[in-house]
C-alpha cells in the first residue's frame, strides 16, 4: 500500500480533492455542496485504500456522517458559505500536479466512478457512506432523520401514520445503541432512553419535543463518537486533544437541556418522576436553576 503520513499537503490528497470537484462541476455543471464533496472524497478514500492507495484523507464520523477535516485539507480548497445550510467548495489554485502512472490512474477511475454514480442523487450517496459507518446505532438515527424529514416536508401528512412509525424507529435504534462501547456516556443514553419512553406513553405526544430529545442526544453522542479510533483517520493529536477537552461542557450543556425538557414534561406528566433517573435528573435542574437565579440576584444586587 502506498501510505502518506501527512495529511494537509500531500500530492495524493492534493489531486483527489482537485478532480473531486472538477469532476462533480463537470457532470452538474455546479460546485459541489459539502456534503457532496465530504461524501465522494470519502468513498473514494475507502475503494482506493481498498485497492492499496492511501490518499490520507483527514477524515471523522460526526453529525451527518463522514467528512473531512477542513484545515487538515488542501489550502488550495475554499469553503463558500452561501447560506448558514449551504455550503459549496471550490478549488482555487492552479491544477495539481498529474504523474501518468497507475495510481494516478486509479484515482482518476474511482473519483469519475463514484462522480458518475451519485452526483445528484443525496440519498443515494448517503445510504452508501453510511453502509460502513462504524456503529447500527448511527444507520438507525439515519432512518429516523428521513422520518423526521419526511414530516417536515410532507404536504399532506398522516399525523398518527407518522407517530407510528417514528415510534417504532425511534425504539428500533435506541435498542443498537452500542452501551459497551460508550460507557461514559451510558448514564446519558438510559436518562434519555427513559424519558423518550415516557413520553411515548402518552397518546398525545409531541412530535416536535420528541424530535428535539433525539437530536441533542445525537449532537452529545457524536462529540463522543468522533474521538472512537474507528471513527476518525489521519486527524492531529492536537485536535483530538481540543475535542477531549470539550467534553465536560457539552456534558453539562446536555445534562441542562435534558433538565429542562423533564420540567417541561412534568407540568402535564407528573408520573414521570417514578422513574429513578429522570427524578434525580429533575430535583437536579431544579436546583441548578434555584442556584443559578440566585447568583443573578446577588450579581444584580451589589451593582
Amino acid at each position: 500500500m502506498i501510505e502518506i503520513t501527512s495529511s494537509g499537503s500531500n500530492e495524493l490528497l492534493n489531486y483527489t480533492s482537485y478532480i473531486a470537484i472538477k469532476k462533480f462541476q463537470k457532470k452538474t455543471d455546479r460546485l459541489p455542496s459539502g456534503l457532496f464533496f465530504n461524501k465522494i472524497m470519502s468513498l473514494a478514500h475507502k475503494q482506493l485504500k481498498e485497492k492499496g492507495i492511501d490518499i490520507g484523507l483527514p477524515h471523522y464520523w460526526y453529525r451527518y456522517g463522514d467528512q473531512v477535516h477542513k484545515r487538515e485539507m488542501p489550502k488550495a480548497i475554499t469553503w463558500n458559505h452561501e447560506s448558514p445550510i449551504k455550503t459549496t467548495v471550490e478549488w482555487s489554485s492552479v491544477k495539481p500536479d498529474f504523474y501518468n502512472d497507475s495510481t494516478y490512474r486509479l484515482i482518476n477511475k474511482t473519483v469519475a466512478e463514484v462522480v458518475e454514480r451519485y452526483a445528484g442523487n443525496r440519498k443515494a450517496i448517503i445510504q452508501e457512506v453510511y453502509s460502513y459507518a462504524p456503529y447500527d446505532f448511527q444507520r438507525e438515527i439515519l432512518a429516523l432523520r428521513s422520518i423526521i424529514n419526511g414530516w417536515r416536508n410532507a404536504l399532506n401528512w398522516d399525523t398518527n401514520s407518522y407517530k407510528t412509525i417514528s415510534k417504532k424507529v425511534i425504539i428500533d435504534a435506541l435498542s443498537k445503541f452500542p452501551e459497551d462501547d460508550f460507557s461514559e456516556i451510558k448514564e446519558e443514553f438510559q436518562l434519555t432512553r427513559e424519558l423518550v419512553k415516557s413520553i411515548l406513553k402518552d397518546d398525545d405526544w409531541s412530535f416536535e419535543l420528541f424530535q428535539y430529545i433525539c437530536k441533542e442526544f445525537w449532537f452529545y453522542f457524536c462529540y463522543h463518537l468522533r474521538l472512537r479510533k474507528n471513527a476518525r483517520e489521519n486527524i492531529p493529536k492536537g485536535v483530538v486533544s481540543y475535542w477531549e477537552g470539550r467534553l465536560d461542557f457539552e456534558k453539562d450543556r446536555f445534562r441542562r437541556v435534558l433538565g429542562d425538557i423533564i420540567i417541561q414534561v412534568n407540568r402535564s406528566q407528573p408520573n414521570i418522576k417514578k422513574d429513578p433517573l429522570i427524578e434525580r435528573e429533575y430535583i437536579w435542574r431544579i436546583k441548578d436553576l434555584e442556584e443559578t437565579t440566585m447568583l443573578i440576584n446577588e450579581f444584580f444586587d451589589d451593582t
